[in-house]
């Protein structure tokens, strides 16, 4: 887990130069400051004296210069911490991204998923101002030394006043970091709401269904309401924080005034010079101000606890640690399911109930069944994708538990029924690697054996960028989309492929040729389809009929015929559909 500190060392890592530089500008300003009090004094007091013109030009001169060289140093202060503030964004994106590594899916396709880590990317977003903060709280803290420390030669008491009246700002602050958390989850939902309907405006996609369906007013009707909610939100907030800080800043003009009172008091006892008040005021103010930033920038030590908190808890229900396990075997020989339940989070009912079933290294299986009857939740269990109980899933006979936590993952590929569309070049959609001649000569006599997978006039341009979220990308129709997610399926030549609606967007003659070709060539190995299709579950060595959740029938494709059942019926449906009627004699032996 991230603590505290850990969360400075991911900042700065990488940084440290940057980091330095700022120190060794910050060290220089106080002395600049003491410098210029002292020629402030010096300046008054001749004015109040004989004023000697000469002196008092090379006086102002220098605090001129000193003037100058403060406004030089805190420029090249700000343009060291810009860069090191991007570089810290860069660290903290990352370690947010490298961190998310779940382990099941079942947790993460919830709606809780996107609020909770929009609450906690808009946290992230205030600690990445943390390094800027401890920067300003070191500057200012310097400073505070150099004045307060020239004060409290002058008066002691001026010094504790300055102190007590300024407290209330650092009451502000900590309130303010814990409204801001509270503000952060009232306000994610209408950020996400905001994200989508804005998303629904711009994108090509959505924009076609726009046009046809002259959704565009109430689309942006629906970014403006979710917008509006946002910004009543932060108003509310920034109202509050504007109440909380007037009160709080009566506060130091009282304390500035008993000061002045004081520095006062010693000039009629003539235990000041005119000088003297004129830098102590000066100086007074210089407090007041290092102060207020020191109570701003406190807050950031509020923050980071809150942050981190948030990430812990974040990991704790969407990455949790599994038991140590270490089983890592050659090979898996066996998958088999045992009466296994599975509910969706806060679902009504269990989307599968009752599931065993049992497969060998080699088995050819096709899952079918009408819409929602459970065939791709029961697929993703299969690939390990969903958190089941212990004792419902085993590997080689051994629950699924007892292996190291992504082993399965490296044995299994998939063409999912939401595949993804990556904005990348057509060797990286396949490989999903960094393309290196060994990849790339591997894509190339994957495409030699299976050419319908990629446009053809595409197969000597494998850098052409896919999709159109990139200027200069190829954009590819539905068809050829799914065929490039079956190439990187099979790219990955694993032991088990599953294969979830992966010809849906086929023309019938390709799909079923190359579901023969895959068949044909994957012998030795397990192959899953979930379709629709009954064509393509006819060439399963055995065929898994789901309904409402439940396996009701399973055999070979002329053993479910001649049984007459569901599957019987649904056959003869399909087939009548295409113009062919099934006579029951004619699958009685």
């Amino acid at each position: 887990m991230t603590s505290s500190l850990q969360w400075i060392r991911i900042m700065i890592q990488g940084s440290i130069l940057n980091a330095s530089f700022v120190i060794v500008l910050l060290a220089i300003q106080p002395t600049v400051g003491w410098l210029t009090f002292h020629l402030n004094k010096r300046l008054f007091d001749q004015i109040a004296a004989h004023p000697i013109w000469s002196d008092l030009a090379w006086v102002a001169l220098l605090l001129a210069l000193l003037k100058a060289t403060d406004l030089i140093l805190s420029e090249g202060s700000r343009l060291v911490q810009a860069r090191l503030s991007l570089r810290i964004h860069n660290r903290l994106e990352h370690h947010l991204y490298g961190s998310i590594q779940p382990t099941c899916i079942t947790q993460v396709e919830t709606p809780a998923f996107r609020h909770d880590i929009t609450t906690l990317k808009n946290s992230l977003n205030q600690i990445e101002q943390s390094i800027s903060s401890i920067i300003g709280l070191v500057q200012q803290v310097l400073i505070l030394g150099v004045y307060g420390y020239l004060i409290l030669t002058y008066s002691w008491l001026a010094g504790v006043v300055l102190l007590v009246f300024s407290l209330p700002l650092f009451w502000v602050e900590l309130r303010t970091a814990l409204w801001l958390e509270r503000y952060f989850h009232t306000v994610a939902q209408h950020q996400i709401e905001s994200m989508l309907a804005s998303d629904l405006i711009l994108q090509p996609q959505a924009l076609k269904e726009t046009m046809i369906f002259g959704s565009r007013l109430y689309l942006l009707r629906r970014w403006a309401e979710a917008a509006e909610a946002v910004i009543r939100k932060t108003v509310k907030l920034k109202n509050g924080e504007f109440k909380m800080r007037s009160v709080a800043m009566v506060f130091q003009p009282t304390g500035f005034l008993l000061t002045e009172l004081l520095f006062f008091k010693q000039l009629a006892a003539n235990s000041l010079s005119v000088g003297d008040f004129a830098a102590l005021s000066t100086a007074a103010m210089t407090v007041f101000s290092s102060i207020t930033m020191i109570a701003a920038n406190s807050r950031i030590f509020n923050q980071i606890p809150i942050a981190t908190r948030n990430f812990k808890t974040f990991l704790n229900t969407y990455v949790p640690q599994p038991k140590q396990a270490n089983l890592q075997p050659d090979a898996v020989t066996s998958v088999s399911l045992h009466e296994l339940n599975f509910a969706y989070p806060n679902a009504a009912r269990p989307a599968l109930a009752d599931i065993s079933l049992h497969m060998m290294k080699g088995d050819v299986i096709a899952i079918v069944g009408e819409n929602g009857s459970g065939k791709s939740t029961l697929a993703k269990i299969l690939l390990g994708l969903h958190a089941v109980e212990p004792g419902t899933l085993h590997l080689n006979d051994r629950d699924i538990h007892d292996y190291e936590p992504r082993y399965w993952f490296r044995q299994v590929s998939v063409v999912n029924q939401d595949y993804m569309k990556y904005p990348f070049s057509i060797v990286e959609n396949i490989a999903l690697a960094h393309p290196t001649e060994e990849i790339r000569a591997r894509v190339k006599r994957l495409i030699r054996s299976y050419p319908m997978l990629v446009p053809n006039d595409l197969h000597d341009e494998l850098d052409t960028v896919l999709g159109n979220s990139l200027q200069g990308g190829r954009q590819l129709s539905g068809g050829q989309w799914q065929r490039i997610a079956i190439a990187r399926a099979l790219y990955k030549d694993s032991p088990y492929l599953l294969l979830d609606e992966a010809t849906s967007e086929l023309d019938p003659m390709t799909e079923m040729n190359l579901i023969q070709q895959i068949i044909a060539e994957r012998g030795g190995r397990t192959t899953v389809m979930v379709t629709h299709n009954l064509s393509v579950a006819s060439m399963a060595q055995q065929i898994i009929v789901m309904h409402n959740g439940r396996i009701l029938e399973r055999g070979s494709h002329q053993q479910l015929l001649r049984a007459k059942g569901r599957y019987f019926d649904m056959w003869n449906k399909q087939r009548l559909a295409e113009g062919e009627k099934v006579h029951e004699q004619s699958f009685v032996s």
